[in-house]
């Protein structure tokens, strides 16, 4: 009995393509910069937030979670907007990133440019649809600038600004044992 799951077993890796090779995780390491735990603080009257990316999948992806929240302005209810992206390199390396937010939206990005510190996410050409473009860019002082773009599906190549904001990494919470 064990000789055959042995020889499944091996049947099996062998036959499905690319289980016993391991893929390259691509460019993802030129993204490093993003990787921890960050903050927006808002001031009073302003949205605030925070967000994560982090490794996962042995380091094959890079998962943003991200949530702000709003105050409430005039007759417009205070609210909270959660998002999560998923960047990675798709099958022919090229990084790539998918997004979903609690409003339902689900827009799919290409990295239309990485370099060390900088990267700007591009939505894909749908006819009729806008194109959005989110770029972070590391600075020298320690946050990162995020900047989140909108094209009308009329000129879809000239974005114009939507939201900025700056990143400032999150510092750890020290607990004393008592």
């Amino acid at each position: 009995m064990l000789t055959r799951l042995i020889v499944f077993s091996s049947l099996f890796v062998a036959c499905v393509p690319g289980f016993a090779q391991q893929t390259k995780p691509g460019n993802l390491r030129q993204l490093d910069f993003l990787i921890g735990h960050w903050i927006t603080p808002g001031k009073a009257g302003e949205a605030g937030g925070k967000c994560s990316f982090s490794w996962d999948l042995q380091r094959r992806v890079i998962v943003r979670n991200s949530f702000a929240e709003y105050p409430k302005r005039g007759t417009q209810e205070a609210f909270r907007h959660d998002d999560l992206m998923i960047i990675y390199c798709d099958k022919d390396s090229l990084l790539s990133a998918d997004y979903f937010d609690s409003e339902g939206h689900v827009i799919s990005y290409e990295i239309q440019s990485a370099s060390q510190g900088e990267v700007s996410f591009i939505s894909r050409v749908i006819p009729g649809s806008a194109r959005y473009r989110l770029k972070y860019r590391a600075t020298a002082g320690g946050t990162i600038e995020g900047e989140f773009e909108t094209a009308s599906p009329d000129s879809p190549q000239s974005f114009v600004p939507y939201l900025k904001w700056v990143l400032e990494r999150e510092k750890p919470e020290i607990r004393i044992r008592k």
